[in-house]
């Protein structure tokens, strides 16, 4: 196996990539705070699904099936006053398939999750300067038995009417 480099795809606009998290009055988060976190954000049932669609939904059936078995780290930085997604950057390796996709892929995914998903921040989570969420994803290949009805691959599809409305500041 080849050595490989730890690769941070992120918007070079982004300015809490590299931050480290604190307090709002400029203390570091401490030992305690890691070692027994509080709840930062509301537990909400659509947000996991919707990030994870909104992922799986970027890729072309070919790249899907190029990456399969491979995983893709996916990051927000969410504001801690609105819940709002701040900013979003990819973590993989330079010989993880995910590293021969275009950056556009990647571009289109960071603008859905900035414009759909959004979180409700705790009273513990507004004490914090942001509120770091992430998770690793394989993606999904469309079965070939579905006739091209995305109801019956398997993945729950909710209608947009249906997803909650994103609160007005």
């Amino acid at each position: 196996m080849e050595p490989s480099t730890l690769v941070t795809l992120y918007n070079k606009a982004n300015t809490w990539t590299y931050s480290n998290g604190a307090f709002k009055d400029g203390s570091p988060l401490d030992a305690r705070f890691y070692n027994n976190p509080p709840r930062l954000l509301e537990v909400e049932e659509w947000t996991k699904p919707l990030c994870y669609s909104i992922v799986n939904n970027a890729f072309s059936t070919d790249e899907k099936k190029r990456t399969k078995g491979d995983e893709l780290s996916t990051s927000l930085i969410i504001n801690p006053e609105t819940g709002k997604v701040m900013e979003v950057y990819f973590v993989f390796t330079t010989n993880n398939k995910f590293a021969t996709i275009p950056v556009s892929v990647y571009r289109k995914i960071e603008l859905e999750l900035k414009s759909k998903i959004w979180f409700t921040p705790t009273a513990e989570g507004r004490k914090v300067n942001r509120i770091l969420r992430f998770w690793r994803q394989e993606l999904e290949i469309p079965s070939n038995n579905n006739d091209g009805d995305p109801s019956k691959s398997g993945t729950k599809i909710t209608p947009v009417n249906e997803l909650p409305k994103m609160p007005v500041e």
